[in-house]
């Protein structure tokens, strides 16, 4: 019975946690999302000014989609996870 009630406060206990550490890693996931976003973007832009033909100038503007498309896939992926995460919260 000592045992049935040491688990219950355990697992009340590291269920926050659980939850809280699960928030971060969204968090952390989204702050790559974005830094990869950022990097491409910087490549797109290095890649248009030093385009000397049309198939670099191509390049740099399918990297600059890229980067578009990684920052909103991130932004959309980190909002979804985000409202998991706060149903999860309200379920408990």
């Amino acid at each position: 019975m000592a045992d049935d009630e040491n688990s219950d406060s355990d697992k009340s206990v590291r269920d926050p946690l659980a939850l809280e550490r699960t928030a971060l890693a969204n968090e952390r996931t989204l702050l790559s999302y974005i830094r990869t976003s950022i990097m491409l973007f910087a490549t797109s832009v290095t890649l248009l000014y030093l385009a000397n033909d049309i198939r670099v100038s191509a390049v740099g503007i399918a990297v600059f989609l890229a980067a578009v498309f990684t920052a909103l896939f991130g932004t959309w992926r980190y909002r979804s996870l985000q409202r998991k995460i706060a149903t999860e919260a309200r379920q408990r």
